[in-house]
């Protein structure tokens, strides 16, 4: 894939520095650019589909943690840049392929809009929504729950800063997993922010805590909400004894 994306782009090659990956392994990766300290900016050139889109979001992660800030990532418009040679020579080529999962929950968060909240009875409110089996539902409650949390506490931070955090967070190569594992970690996190919303005082910093529980809530049911809307368009939905929607016992 090195040589086919050289072919294509052949203007001055010899001034850069390529790397074969290997697959998508890091250590090869990390290892060359210990060798090459005078190197500024990184390009990842991963495959347009889910492996490829996945790892290059990985890699980004691993790279930043060890100083490398300035990664940029180059995207074939076909499958590989194999596949865009192809394409420019006439010859059969397979497509990108899109990542749904990630489509679906950038799409779904960045529709998600303010709803009304009792601030008198959060916690059954937001009971009542997760039993209703909502998540999109549940996962605008729990923003607008944080906001009103972080106007108290005096972080002032919004209904729409949450939103965008909630997309810029989320990473595709941890969101694993069936819809039966993903019901029980919501599950879990609902009854622990459930237990947090029953208290009857908080302090400032309990206040932003709970913010970034709500937000991971969430998350949490942004991600559910995915695997089952997936689920039902490949016609694989799991029976209700493998993912309970109302398996909270508050």
């Amino acid at each position: 894939d090195m040589l086919s994306f050289i072919t294509l782009y052949p203007k001055d090659w010899q001034q850069h520095s390529y790397i074969a990956m290997n697959g998508v392994y890091e250590s090869a990766v990390l290892t060359a650019l210990e060798n090459h300290s005078e190197l500024n900016r990184i390009y990842l050139c991963t495959d347009n589909d889910e492996g490829g889109i996945e790892a290059a979001c990985r890699l980004s992660d691993i790279l930043e943690q060890h100083g490398y800030t300035d990664v940029a990532r180059l995207t074939p418009s076909q499958k590989d840049w194999n596949e865009c040679l192809k394409e420019r020579n006439g010859v059969k080529y397979l497509p990108a392929v899109p990542h749904k999962r990630w489509d679906l929950y950038l799409q779904t968060a960045n529709e998600l809009e303010p709803v009304t909240i009792d601030r008198n009875r959060l916690a059954s409110q937001l009971s009542g929504i997760y039993k209703s089996g909502d998540y999109i539902r549940l996962a605008a409650f729990c923003l607008s729950t944080a906001e009103h949390f972080s106007k108290i506490c005096g972080s002032g931070v919004g209904f729409d800063r949450f939103r965008e955090s909630l997309k810029a967070g989320y990473k595709p190569y941890s969101d694993k997993g069936s819809i039966s594992v993903k019901a029980k970690k919501l599950c879990s996190i609902v009854r622990t922010t459930y237990n947090q919303l029953s208290k009857h005082t908080l302090t400032a910093e309990q206040m932003r805590n709970t913010a970034q529980l709500l937000c991971e809530t969430a998350d949490h049911a942004l991600r559910l909400n995915a695997e089952e809307t997936l689920s039902q368009d490949t016609g694989q939905e799991e029976t209700p004894e493998a993912a309970p929607r109302a398996g909270l016992s508050m």
